[in-house]
């Protein structure tokens, strides 16, 4: 019974020694880049998604992180419409796309270790989430991107500010107002 004791006291112990003090720390590869983000803020149809997409159907190679399987497919559908190569990756389901430069996925598929040029992060106030917001945190801390768009609510800009400031990553702000009015 010691003996057994005492191996995962070791096993504790090694694992600890490998936790970075920092969990920014566990992205290596993305502190190595110079990453700029741009926070789209806004409410609820306010264009936020839309400019950012158009934007990613301009470079070679993005990505598009979503917190739905059903909003990753539309991403993904539209991007084709517009002659955009575009793969689909969610835990529920897969369409690889040949030669697809560009990957619509829910935010949980991230592969930190790719690269791209652009990548779009929706409702990144999910970061706040008890279930969920590992995720968003992860993509914000860990992709491989030189552009960062993340669309969000008002309320979750200072905690997204104080991460982006802790990676030592820059970052602009737009804001987006509603055009239209909100029915219910």
């Amino acid at each position: 019974c010691y003996r057994n004791f005492r191996e995962e006291i070791e096993r504790t112990e090694k694992v600890l020694k490998e936790i970075p003090e920092n969990f920014i720390d566990l992205y290596p590869k993305a502190r190595m880049m110079h990453r700029h983000f741009i926070l789209h803020i806004g409410g609820t149809n306010s264009g936020k998604t839309y400019q950012s997409l158009e934007r990613l159907k301009e470079v070679e190679t993005g990505i598009y992180l979503a917190p739905l399987r059903l909003l990753a497919l539309e991403v993904q559908e539209k991007m084709i419409e517009s002659n955009v190569m575009c793969s689909l990756s969610t835990g529920e389901e897969e369409d690889i796309v040949p030669n697809a430069t560009h990957l619509s996925a829910t935010v949980e598929k991230l592969n930190i270790n790719n690269v791209y040029d652009v990548c779009v992060i929706d409702e990144a106030q999910m970061l706040q989430d008890r279930s969920r917001g590992w995720a968003w945190t992860r993509a914000i801390l860990g992709v491989c991107a030189d552009e960062i768009h993340l669309c969000m609510s008002n309320d979750a800009k200072n905690i997204v500010i104080k991460l982006i400031e802790e990676c030592k990553d820059t970052y602009e702000i737009i804001r987006h107002e509603r055009n239209t009015e909100l029915i219910f």
